[in-house]
């Protein structure tokens, strides 16, 4: 099924790129952000972002 492999390899680069800012928030000598920008830039640096899910995301 190719979607569900697409999605697949969607999650793995999300939650390798999230584990990369995550390293470089641990190897900041501020630490974890402080506020919503400081976390926003960096995971904008790692081409990540936030985003609301949707109700019908919710459910399935």
């Amino acid at each position: 099924m190719p979607l569900v492999e697409d999605l697949q390899k969607q999650q793995q680069e999300v939650d390798r790129r999230m584990s990369k800012a995550l390293e470089d928030a641990g190897r900041s000598a501020l630490g974890m952000p402080t506020s919503v920008d400081t976390m926003k830039a960096w995971l904008n640096a790692h081409g990540l972002c936030l985003a609301l899910r949707t109700r019908e995301g919710d459910r399935g």
